[in-house]
């Protein structure tokens, strides 16, 4: 009787090898995001998104969109914050968005290119500390960059196997981004050169597709009354906007750092970047060069990467430029997952060994980012100081904050409103304050704006104010950003009869405890005020 011998088969033996590889670079990749979801304190944005989404659905709605925003994260927010609470938790959603994306690059490499390229791009997607910050952070850009990378997804698919099916998915991913960000509409002037540049069949599916977002853009405007206000008919100035274009791709890469010139947080390792943007700009020229010699890079797939990714950062990058002259990572976060499956499709037509030393170079060095990051504090520590007032508040105490709103989502969330709160906003040298009657409520709350005081009015509202209390604790900035300036205007008039007992500084932010004693005159009792 013949022997039997088992066969091996080497398709079978790469398809479970590339399954363990996803898996592993998803393991990894929800290891990073925990990490850093863990390690910050919830900062201002994810705090208020947090605060506006505990509300009823009605004022909620009313909110987000006096806010500026459009409802999508608010309401998976509003029903995720019923099941549970703590920081987080409450940025789980954001980590789910997160992991998901990196799943939808390796499905659209690999769609697109290869399942090496895929492979290589979600490995890359794992460690890319852009996308791990956005993972982290309790706001809609998560599912901005989720969304949008579905939409391409099935754009991708739709152009490659056509189907009503993909059609319809590419149409409804494409309308759901627009509910996470206004800047999703640049996917709607990103994606036809896209499909002109790859498609394969007739015009038909595609035109039916345009006209039904066409026709949904009818509602969404309606209900998004508010979109209009980030448009301006102005021309943006050219050397800004070259200048933000430039540094954008940069941030894609390398990421974030402490905040120092207000807006979202800035790029890392400003000290060396005359040394490292160079080298990174040198490693893409090399790469765009060693594909041009195997003749690989004139391909339509790598120039529709290029063109989506560049109507991705210029679109936003125009509007914010018009806007405020600064344009922060967080409005070209569209444009992340494009630029890494970029770089992958590239290395992936490469040899074996190409892709091997230049694609575990790459995902070390974005790795490398990443644990750099991790060793330093990026938000505002709202947790350090709300932490501070509950170890060390007395039962009458009160909460002097500037800016007050930053307060409210943040007491809200660390102490659940124990201490009475009152505040306003410092600008410009001048000083907002909100009274009694026109507490700040939220963006749709507030029926009045704060009043403008000068010295002698805020004297005597803060005398009236503090009338009856022995202790408060005053919040503001120690000056180095732009808002959060330092509260040496509200100290120069408190009343006499108070004395500084401790501060504890939580840069840009201080915390000053206050207390009141026997008069000014009281030897113990230096004059802080107007006395």
């Amino acid at each position: 009787m013949a022997s039997l011998s088992y066969q091996k088969n080497p398709r079978r033996e790469k398809k479970w090898s590339g399954i363990l590889l996803l898996g592993g670079i998803l393991v990894c990749a929800l290891a990073l995001r925990l990490l850093r979801a863990s390690s910050d304190s919830l900062w201002y944005d994810e705090l208020y998104f947090i605060w506006a989404s505990k509300h009823s659905l009605g004022p909620m709605i009313n909110e987000v969109l006096a806010s500026g925003h459009p409802l999508g994260y608010f309401l998976v927010e509003h029903f995720w914050v019923k099941l549970g609470s703590g920081e987080v938790w409450d940025r789980l959603v954001s980590l789910t968005a997160g992991m998901v994306t990196v799943g939808l690059i390796y499905l659209t490499g690999k769609e697109l290119f290869s399942r090496r390229a895929g492979l290589l791009a979600a490995a890359l997607a794992a460690v890319s500390p852009f996308l791990i910050w956005y993972s982290a952070d309790a706001t809609d850009y998560s599912f901005l960059i989720a969304a949008s990378m579905a939409s391409f997804l099935f754009l991708i698919r739709s152009i490659n196997r056509g189907g009503w099916t993909n059609w319809g998915l590419y149409v409804l991913f494409t309308y759901l981004a627009l509910f996470f960000h206004y800047y999703a509409v640049f996917l709607l002037l990103a994606e036809p050169p896209v499909y002109f540049l790859l498609r394969r069949r007739g015009l038909r599916p595609w035109l039916l597709s345009q006209g039904i977002l066409v026709l949904l853009l009818i509602p969404w405007t309606l209900l998004n009354q508010g979109a209009s206000s980030w448009v301006y008919l102005t021309f943006p100035d050219l050397r800004s906007l070259i200048g933000s274009v430039g540094k954008a791709w940069l941030v894609l890469l390398e990421g974030y750092r402490q905040e120092s010139e207000g807006g979202a947080a800035v790029m890392e390792l400003s000290n060396l970047k005359v040394v490292l943007y160079p080298l990174i700009y040198l490693a893409f020229l090399g790469l765009f060069l060693l594909a041009l010699r195997r003749k690989t890079v004139i391909n339509r797939k790598h120039l529709a990467l290029v063109v989506f990714s560049v109507v991705l950062v210029l679109g936003p990058a125009t509007v914010q430029v018009v806007n405020s002259d600064y344009v922060g990572g967080r409005f070209v976060a569209m444009a992340a997952a494009p630029l890494l499956l970029l770089l992958a499709g590239v290395l992936a037509t490469q040899s074996r060994r190409i892709v091997m030393l230049a694609g575990l170079s790459a995902i070390a060095g974005l790795l490398g980012f990443t644990i750099l990051q991790q060793t330093h504090s990026f938000h505002h520590d709202w947790r350090g100081i709300m932490a501070t007032i509950r170890a060390n508040a007395g039962q009458d105490d009160q909460i002097l904050c500037f800016p007050l709103y930053h307060c409210v989502v943040a007491e809200d969330f660390y102490l659940h409103n124990q201490v009475p709160l009152r505040g306003g906003i410092l600008a410009n040298k001048q000083t907002y304050i909100y009274r009694k009657d026109n507490m700040w409520n939220g963006y749709a709350g507030s029926s009045m704006p704060p009043d403008l005081m000068n010295d002698q009015e805020l004297a005597s509202w803060l005398s009236r104010d503090l009338s009856g209390v022995d202790r408060v604790w005053l919040i503001g900035g120690v000056g180095s950003l732009g808002y959060y300036p330092s509260t040496a205007g509200i100290e120069r008039n408190l009343p006499p009869g108070w004395r500084l007992k401790k501060d504890w500084r939580f840069d840009p932010l201080e915390v000053r405890l206050y207390e009141r004693c026997g008069g000014s005159e009281a030897p113990d009792c230096p004059a802080v005020g107007g006395a």
